[in-house]
């Protein structure tokens, strides 16, 4: 029990050998921070260019955007409705007409050749709507743009996003070794963040047993063939004995 007129003792930090600390600490927070922004910077400098490329993009046939428009639809349905299976097949001229549709209109364009797509690209890097670069980047560096071209394989394997860059060009600059491996990293997770992004809309499933069930697994194979990209939708597995 403390004496009358006896001072209680506070807690926390208040002394002057505290203060320095936190002081140290902030400044030593300060620094990471922007050694970590300048790092970023100076890539998007490198790598980027204030003004976009001329980017061929063809005329989008009506057929093409009819049916293109239609496969999506039902694509997405199936995805919706537990009870659906089906195999949509997309051309080199839907993924365009589908791309006509967005912003990217006028900024990418899409060759499907065998296996691989082809891709010539200028594309404003706030145009990808990323809200890590508007909380890191300045509006200046948004309003840069990604001009470059890429040849990849990329698919789906049993919710498994599977992806390889054979050829990458940024700026001018070409990725190759390491510089090409860290590149296709950072390409697969914006496909999965995108991937997931597309599904988020889309589990709904009308079994009510299944809803807000998990769908990724549901496209069993996606990937590009013979000059196609092939999407395959599986049944909805609700058999948890193997977790």
């Amino acid at each position: 029990m403390s004496n009358a007129g006896e001072v209680p003792t506070r807690k926390g930090c208040l002394g002057p050998g505290c203060l320095i600390a936190v002081t140290i600490a902030v400044l030593v927070a300060v620094g990471i921070s922007w050694f970590v922004l300048s790092r970023i910077r100076s890539a998007v400098n490198l790598y980027t260019s204030p003004s976009a490329r001329q980017v061929s993009v063809p005329s989008v046939s009506q057929a093409d955007l009819s049916s293109a428009s239609t496969k999506w639809g039902e694509l997405l349905a199936t995805l919706r409705d537990s009870s659906r299976v089906g195999s949509f097949v997309f051309t080199s001229g839907e993924l365009q007409a589908l791309l006509s549709t967005t912003v990217f209109k006028d900024s990418v364009l899409v060759d499907l050749s065998g296996e691989i797509l082809n891709s010539t690209f200028a594309v404003r890097l706030r145009d990808f709507e990323n809200p890590l670069y508007d909380l890191l980047l300045s509006r200046e560096i948004t309003e840069r743009y990604a001009n470059g071209e890429v040849s990849l394989q990329c698919g789906i394997e049993k919710g498994h996003l599977i992806t390889h860059i054979s050829h990458l060009v940024l700026n001018g600059r070409t990725f190759d070794g390491d510089a090409l491996r860290d590149a296709e990293r950072f390409v697969a997770g914006s496909l999965e963040y995108f991937l997931q992004g597309i599904l988020q809309g889309s589990e709904g499933l009308n079994n009510g047993a299944a809803k807000g069930a998990p769908i990724a697994g549901r496209i069993t194979q996606a990937g590009i063939s013979n000059g196609t990209l092939v999407v395959d939708i599986g049944a909805l597995s609700l058999d948890r004995s193997n977790r």
